[in-house]
């Protein structure tokens, strides 16, 4: 047990710092990376105002059914879960989230009886060994504790309706307008865009800059974002890292170019030389049934985009998806 031991007293060290939930999974799905030979995995996580599971973050998926699928507590795997066990199935295919495996390990991610996810991984051929068994259960801890912290953060922080260092709504004010918005687009049938902007690697802006300065950067940033958009679009900050955009009457392609602008005039800022945004466009279309989940593919589209190394860091989602 030493190597585990080490392994984790390193990785519970670095999610200390106050990153975003994004960030501290996508770590903990690197280091699963390098520990388990695995055909996919996945991260689901629940909403809490929807009461549903969704997909947060995943490897290799290439089962459409699984990207798309949202949970409920009335579904069967969900019941299951609530049992707080880990779920192992070899020849029994009870669930699955590839089209086939030999071997499909569920874990639950809970806090004191409370369900607040699940991480699953499977094999193609072969099976997890106990040790590997094992590991997963600890990194399901570890996930655990970081989506609790992340949780309770942030309901210190709705608590406000600005954001105090750039005087943007906050997240829930953002979506208390945000589903208000919504539910009168749907009721008389216009436009609507969703627009996320993310900050790539923002600890490297504190590292490199301070407290301070990154605060004064994301405020620049802010009054970018005033200072171009429109008196009707609905503007927040919704994470550290993470800015948000509701524009009302305008279809994705009408937006695009003052994205463009905007993109220009941010990464201008003598402070961003030495790091990359990146930005997720969809519009509301009828397979968006609520403003979770319209915010969700938003922000899933901005985060995939920093992570290209394409300069065209601007990834809209299309109707398909």
């Amino acid at each position: 047990m030493e190597f585990k031991l080490i392994k984790f007293d390193k990785l519970l060290n670095e999610l200390k710092h106050n990153r975003p939930l994004e960030e501290n999974l996508s770590k903990i799905i690197r280091d699963i990376e390098i520990e388990f030979d695995f055909q996919s995995l996945g991260i689901y996580l629940k909403i809490p105002s929807e009461n549903v599971f969704r997909l947060k973050i995943s490897r290799n998926i290439s089962y459409t059914f699984t990207k798309t699928h949202i949970f409920s507590h009335n579904d069967e795997l969900i019941k299951e879960l609530h049992k707080f066990r880990l779920l192992d199935y070899k020849e029994d295919k009870k669930f699955k989230f590839e089209k086939d495996y030999a071997h499909l390990l569920i874990m639950p991610i809970y806090f004191k009886k409370e369900l607040l996810g699940f991480i699953f991984m499977d094999k193609k051929e072969g099976f997890f060994s106990d040790k590997e068994i094992s590991k997963l259960r600890m990194f399901a801890s570890i996930i655990s504790l970081i989506i609790k912290i992340f949780v309770q953060q942030n309901e210190i922080e709705q608590l406000t309706e600005n954001d105090e260092v750039t005087g943007l709504y906050t997240h829930r004010a953002f979506l208390a307008r945000a589903e208000y918005l919504f539910s009168q687009v749907i009721r008389y049938h216009r436009d609507l865009t969703m627009v996320i902007l993310k900050i790539d690697n923002y600890p490297n802006l504190i590292r490199l800059y301070g407290n301070e300065k990154t605060d004064t950067l994301m405020k620049k940033i802010a009054d970018i974002l005033k200072d171009d958009l429109r008196y009707t679009d609905i503007i927040g900050r919704i994470y550290t890292d993470t800015f948000a955009i509701l524009m009302p009457e305008s279809p994705p392609a009408k937006v695009i170019s003052a994205i463009k602008r905007l993109n220009t005039h941010i990464m201008s800022l003598p402070e961003m030389k030495h790091n990359k945004i990146g930005w997720g466009i969809s519009g509301r279309h009828d397979k968006i049934s609520d403003i979770q989940e319209f915010l969700h593919i938003t922000e899933e589209a901005a985060f995939e985009s920093t992570r290209k190394n394409e300069k065209d860091n601007i990834n809209v989602v299309s109707e398909e998806k």
